[in-house]
């Protein structure tokens, strides 16, 4: 069975290029210098190392599983599912970032049910073979379904279709999965891959602590596709639901169409404009259902003025980068930052900007109110 060990690690001296470690984190002791590209095995283009003298050490050791998968390719060709062997593993070696974040969840990964260090996963696909015009197989990718198997359960599994039970022992901050395609004989149909989820654990430790994902669709979505879904599109609190929580996304956006400009007001008196704003108004809201469950009230349960550098930790630049960041920095537009307090980021993070570019005389444009947050609560929550 071939097994793809960790995408950016070295096999031998467990060194790893840095960028398995979350954005803002520094570097530790076993990351490589930059710049540094590991190299595969030629031979069955699995296993990876730093240089050559690791791979020298570790020739020992991945000798028998060098050795395994040529047998497999041997196998394969023989029972005529050689090209579709072929490219499943190379499959597997490049749709890594497919199954990372919903495995990351579906483990726990770096909660206090933490799972990533005593189970895996077992995910069966289904493949559809196609031919192109060229009559080459194009082989595409369903998911059928995931099995979270303890370790006495990996080895039963291994045991009644007559694998051996080399799988690699957990390592912190990995996810070890095991593929299946349900089309092949289990031996040239099966893979076995260790995922890096340093990253991945840390978003969710920082960003979405008290948030549900439903993984089971982020995965099968992802398969489909082959293409990473948006985590942020499956996410949703206790006690909600992904629908749910974009019908009030839906009524959020129904409500600052219906205020913005009131908004753009409040603002207007919060930053004592006329001058050009060097800050934002942050509104915290609450979404409150009624009696359908499309209608929604909307309640703001805190408002600050805040700069630029302030607003960076609640759109957590520091993990995201500045994209969200960048389209509150416009010269000459007044800008309210408006935060949904139920729905997981950043679904939750919606703008109103009112341009006064072309606007010269603002004081005669808008009153100034002083208490322009006691003014917009009353004519908003509605």
């Amino acid at each position: 069975m071939p097994h793809i060990p960790n995408a950016n690690t070295c096999d031998a001296c467990d060194k790893h290029i840095n960028v398995i470690h979350a954005a803002g984190t520094p570097k530790c002791a076993k990351c490589l210098p930059d710049g540094t590209k590991l190299q595969t095995c030629s031979r069955c283009t699995l296993a990876r190392y730093c240089n050559v003298e690791c791979q020298r050490d570790n020739w020992s050791f991945h000798k028998a599983r060098c050795a395994q998968s040529q047998e497999n390719i041997m196998i394969a060709s023989d029972l005529d599912v050689g090209e579709r062997h072929e490219d499943f593993v190379q499959w597997c070696k490049r749709s890594r970032e497919l199954r990372n974040i919903a495995s990351s969840w579906a483990l726990n990964s770096g909660t206090e049910q933490d799972l990533s260090q005593t189970h895996l996963l077992i995910i069966y696909l289904t493949v559809d073979e196609v031919h192109a015009r060229d009559h080459a197989p194009v082989f595409r990718r369903r998911l059928d379904r995931v099995e979270c198997v303890s370790e006495a359960g990996l080895r039963a599994f291994a045991q009644s279709e007559g694998l051996k039970p080399d799988f690699d022992p957990p390592q912190p901050g990995c996810a070890r999965i095991l593929l299946v395609d349900s089309g092949m004989p289990i031996r040239t149909g099966t893979v076995s891959e260790m995922l890096e989820q340093l990253s991945m654990t840390r978003l969710r430790a920082e960003v979405w602590p008290n948030a549900e994902c439903d993984w089971m669709k982020l995965l099968g979505d992802s398969l489909e596709t082959n293409r990473a879904a948006h985590v942020e599109e499956y996410l949703y609190f206790s006690g909600s639901t992904i629908e749910k929580d974009n019908r009030k996304g839906d009524a959020v956006d129904v409500w600052m169409h219906r205020f913005g400009e009131k908004i753009g007001m409040a603002a207007f008196s919060a930053l004592n404009v006329p001058r050009n704003p060097k800050s934002i108004v942050v509104l915290h809201i609450e979404s409150q259902e009624g009696d359908r469950s499309s209608e929604y009230s909307h309640v703001i349960r805190d408002a600050n003025v805040m700069s630029l550098a302030d607003i960076r930790p609640l759109l957590h630049c520091h993990l995201f980068g500045d994209a969200l960041l960048q389209r509150l920095h416009i010269p000459k537009v007044i800008r309210t930052l408006v935060i949904s307090q139920d729905i997981p980021f950043s679904k939750n993070v919606k703008f109103v900007a009112l341009d006064i570019s072309g606007t010269r005389n603002l004081r005669g444009l808008y009153d100034y109110r002083s208490n322009w947050l006691t003014w917009l609560k009353e004519i908003m929550e509605v």
